[in-house]
């Protein structure tokens, strides 16, 4: 698809999405499948994404492919019952700018806040804390490619705050793991 949206305020709260046993792939919200995706709000007035769950990956955000931008976005006390409580990359390119709040999210498997199985991710600007999962609680990358997709490319850049993440497996990377190197 070679569509584009734009988001520029709201509230997209308590919404629910089933899971990839009934064909219902992830994504409490958001499930991009080509074309960009623009989302933001401003300083004053984010746009607010909160208390979503997908019964199964990306409680806020499902990226297949196209691209994202985010800027002045809250993603706080989402939920997945698998990867990414925030946000799931299967491709795409995604890229975090500033105003960026992802806090509160929760995944029961990775990525408390995003995880990523392919794709390309800049993280430009913004704040990662207090997610959660059992493995990487603040982002997690998958270790090979799968199903002939690209392996994952994220990049935290210097001014990023991630901080205060929790994984719940020891040794399993608080704020980062990433299986290509351990943590």
């Amino acid at each position: 698809s070679t569509g584009k949206t734009t988001i520029t305020g709201g509230h997209f709260t308590d919404n629910l999405a089933g899971d990839s046993t009934n064909n219902q792939w992830g994504s409490g919200v958001i499930h991009v499948k080509g074309g960009t995706t623009n989302i933001g709000g401003t300083g004053a007035n984010p746009v607010v994404i909160s208390g979503n769950t997908a019964t199964g990956e990306g409680g806020a955000i499902y990226l297949e492919s196209g691209e994202m931008y985010l800027s002045h976005t809250d993603l706080k006390d989402n939920k997945a019952t698998t990867y990414g409580g925030a946000i799931y990359q299967i491709g795409g390119n995604l890229v975090v700018t500033s105003g960026t709040e992802i806090s509160g999210n929760s995944a029961g498997n990775k990525g408390g806040a995003f995880y990523q199985e392919s794709g390309t991710a800049q993280i430009l600007s913004g704040t990662i804390t207090n997610n959660r999962a059992p493995v990487g609680g603040g982002i997690a990358q998958t270790a090979t490619p799968t199903q002939n997709r690209a392996i994952a490319n994220c990049s935290v850049f210097d001014g990023v705050k991630l901080y205060e993440n929790v994984s719940t497996v020891s040794n399993t990377g608080n704020d980062v793991y990433s299986a290509y190197e351990g943590t």
